[in-house]
C-alpha cells in the first residue's frame, strides 16, 4: 500500500523522495497509533504493534479499499469501450507492479478524445474516468481541471505557448479535460492555436508530464 501511494505522489508536481517517504510514515504512524488506543492497548503493547495495509490509506482510499472501480460506470450505458481502455490500464500497471518496473515509464497513454454532440455525457464520464484512473493508482488525484480551447490564447502572438504550458501545470498529477478541442485546429483558429497545438505536442512528451495526469480533448 505504501509503495502504491508513493507511486501517486510521483505524479504530483514537486515531488520530493524522502519528504514524501517522511509524511507517509508519519501520518500512518498516527493513524496506527489512533486505531490501536481505540483498542484499550497500552503504550508498550501500542510500540510493539505491526503496521497495517490500512493505517497507509487516506480515509477516502479507505471508503473505496474493496470496492471495484467498474462500480463507477454500472449507472451508466454505452461505456464498453471506456471500460476496455481502463481494464488495458490496469493490465499495464499490474504487469509493472509485477516485474518492478515503474508505471510512469510504461505505454499507458493517459490521453483521451472524447467525440459527440452537446450534451451527450462528456463530462461525466470525464469525471468517473479520472476517479476510477485514481482508484486503481494512475493518477494521483481524481480532481477535474476544466478548461475550453479558448483559454489557451491570450491575444498576443508568442504567448500561447505559455499560457498552454501553465494550463498543463495547474493539471499535473489530476485530470485535464478541454473542452470544444475542435476550436484548437490551427486551420481555423489561426496562428495562437497552432502554437498552443504545438506546445501540448511537446509537453505530452515530456517526463514531468508524460503519464502523470490524465488529458481528455472533447
Amino acid at each position: 500500500e505504501a509503495i502504491k501511494l508513493l507511486n501517486q505522489e510521483r505524479r504530483k508536481p514537486n515531488f520530493g523522495n524522502a519528504g514524501a517517504v517522511n509524511n507517509l510514515l508519519s501520518r500512518a504512524l498516527q493513524k496506527k497509533e489512533s486505531r490501536l488506543k481505540e483498542k484499550g492497548l497500552s503504550a508498550i503493547q501500542r510500540a510493539a504493534a505491526e503496521m497495517l495495509p490500512v493505517d497507509f490509506l487516506t480515509e477516502e482510499q479507505e471508503k473505496d479499499l474493496g470496492r471495484n472501480w467498474r462500480d463507477i460506470f454500472r449507472s451508466l450505458v454505452g461505456c464498453a469501450n471506456i471500460t476496455d481502455k481502463l481494464e488495458n490500464i490496469e493490465s499495464i500497471m499490474a504487469f509493472c507492479e509485477k516485474h518492478g518496473k515503474d508505471p510512469v515509464e510504461s505505454d499507458m497513454r493517459l490521453n483521451f478524445l472524447f467525440s459527440g454532440n452537446p450534451g451527450t455525457g462528456k463530462t461525466t464520464v470525464a469525471r468517473k474516468m479520472g476517479k476510477a484512473l485514481a482508484q486503481m493508482g494512475a493518477v494521483a488525484s481524481d480532481e477535474l481541471v476544466q478548461v475550453t480551447a479558448s483559454e489557451f490564447i491570450t491575444g498576443f502572438v508568442g504567448q500561447a505557448s505559455g499560457q498552454t504550458r501553465k494550463i498543463f501545470e495547474s493539471a499535473r498529477g489530476k485530470v485535464l479535460f478541454i473542452d470544444e478541442a475542435h476550436r484548437l485546429n490551427p486551420k481555423t483558429g489561426g496562428p495562437f492555436m497552432g502554437e498552443a497545438v504545438d506546445e501540448i505536442v511537446n509537453i505530452l512528451t515530456e517526463d514531468d508530464f508524460k503519464n502523470k495526469m490524465v488529458v481528455i480533448f472533447a
